[in-house]
């Protein structure tokens, strides 16, 4: 039953390989220029960033992009990438919605309040060495019989070329050890359709 947990992360990350396929509040923050693209979050508190170098680290983005294998969805997220062994390696946050995605409104992966919105899909996925964290729907949670680990994102600011915004939320692994992801703030390339 564990594995049916990560089983909509792994679609996710097909889905999101699918899109790609078309064609400063902490002392790490002054170790990034101005015109940096980056992922960075607190990972229990430990800092972590994800920056665009062109050489072992890539990150990415969309904002609602119909997606490729299911036409009526709308694909909005972020990835980061690192070409490391034993550290941070793997980021992403994939939300789906059925509607065109809204700027300054919380994503979640749960039934929320407050004007927050529940994406039609949410999937997410943290990769340290060997150890996978990773979000899914509220539904297959309740599947398992597990609590729900509530996690949002926010897309703040988007051009044809960027994309700016904020995360949050409590990630599980397989073994239900979790993680908090706190302060988390992206600032990626926007890949479209067709780019």
């Amino acid at each position: 039953m564990k594995l049916l947990r990560f089983l909509p992360s792994i679609l996710g990350l097909a889905l999101i390989l699918t899109l790609m396929g078309c064609s400063k509040s902490s002392a790490a923050d002054d170790l990034l220029p101005d015109d940096q693209y980056y992922i960075k979050f607190k990972a229990d508190g430990r800092p972590v960033i994800f920056a665009n170098d062109a050489v072992t680290s890539v990150v990415i983005g969309t904002f609602s992009e119909y997606a490729t294998n299911s036409p009526d969805m709308r694909s909005s997220g972020i990835i980061g990438t690192k070409d490391v062994k034993d550290g941070d390696n793997y980021f992403a946050i994939q939300v789906a919605t059925v509607e065109e995605a809204k700027l300054n409104a919380p994503y979640t992966n749960y039934t929320p309040g407050g004007g927050k919105i529940k994406a039609d899909s949410f999937i997410s996925t943290y990769t340290k060495g060997e150890q996978v964290f990773g979000v899914v729907d509220e539904t297959l949670y309740e599947l398992t019989g597990d609590e729900v680990a509530k996690s949002e994102i926010k897309f703040t600011e988007v051009t044809d070329e960027t994309i700016k915004g904020t995360f949050s939320g409590t990630w599980y692994d397989f073994d239900d050890s979790f993680i908090q992801i706190t302060e988390g703030e992206f600032y990626v390339p926007r890949i479209k359709n067709g780019s």
